[in-house]
């Protein structure tokens, strides 16, 4: 399977720098796919101290010093791939924890020196993020609509699109909202457990889809992700973006032969590599 799918990846990429001149790739006909992180914007390790530094503000007396950092630490560690790490991290019936917000808030429970930052820690991070204007405006420069397709669940999403200002060149956006889990859902319900814990909570579970914000089924690479976004396309060409081999495969795959579309797989790995695959696809001018 394994194989299968770089081959696919492969004719994809191929195809992206030899379409035959019939195939004009235009607003009408087409659209950009693309990944959020880290093109669009990203968190490097040198704007931890920014979070840092905004989190600040969470300080009231000592007690609140040596608790945040606590916190931070449990953060640092969760972050670290590894069978311990965020990437790894299960609830207590085995099921793997999926979405920002959802492992921040599991920190949290697991934590109780962690419990009642975790909101503002969360608001701290979207605020820091690294934005990348330059690749946004070779995105705007192709004159081609923009969907941003992404595993950021749909409340961080939420945040980051009122700071950033995302519809500002993305025409809508294909998230995740996996369900939380019962130790979450029981630990917020805890009389003592922290006002901002709760609300953060009852605003994750009252996030709603809109006509711009689509909650997807499933998540990259899992084929029902990609569904969806053929879903809101519907029979034009894709231009899908993404950093990760294994999306760009899974995309392929998923979509491989369910109509006449065009379905384009490009690796992100830099804005000048970005640019010239644009040009050679005819839809940035050089």
């Amino acid at each position: 399977m394994k194989t299968f799918q770089k081959l696919l990846l492969l004719l994809g990429l191929f195809a992206s720098t030899t379409l035959p001149q019939s195939a004009v790739l235009t607003p009408e006909n087409s659209v950009i796919a693309k990944d959020i992180n880290p093109a669009v914007f990203e968190l490097p390790v040198l704007n931890w101290p920014i979070v840092a530094w905004k989190c600040r503000k969470l300080v009231h007396d000592t007690q609140d010093m040596a608790d945040l950092t606590k916190t931070f630490y449990h953060i640092s560690r969760s972050f670290m791939r590894n069978a311990e790490g965020i990437y790894k991290m299960y609830d207590g019936q085995g099921n793997k924890i999926n979405g920002f917000t959802h492992q921040m808030l599991t920190i949290g429970m697991r934590h109780k020196a962690a419990t009642r930052f975790v909101a503002g820690i969360l608001e701290c991070i979207e605020t820091s993020r690294r934005f990348h204007r330059d690749v946004v405006k070779i995105l705007q420069d192709t004159k081609l609509p923009v969907i941003l397709v992404t595993n950021k669940d749909a409340l961080t999403y939420q945040k980051t699109l009122q700071y950033y200002g995302l519809n500002s060149f993305a025409i809508k956006a294909l998230v995740t909202k996996e369900p939380l889990s019962n130790e979450v859902l029981e630990f917020a319900q805890h009389a003592d457990t922290p006002e901002s814990y709760r609300t953060l909570v009852e605003e994750y579970q009252n996030a709603q889809p809109t006509d711009t914000i689509i909650h997807a089924t499933g998540r990259k690479p899992a084929a029902e992700y990609y569904q969806s976004l053929k879903r809101i396309v519907g029979n034009k060409n894709i231009i899908f973006i993404d950093d990760s081999v294994e999306n760009l495969t899974g995309f392929l795959s998923a979509l491989a032969n369910t109509d006449a579309a065009q379905y384009i797989a490009l690796q992100y790995k830099n804005k000048a590599q970005l640019a010239k695959d644009f040009q050679k696809l005819g839809i940035l001018k050089e």
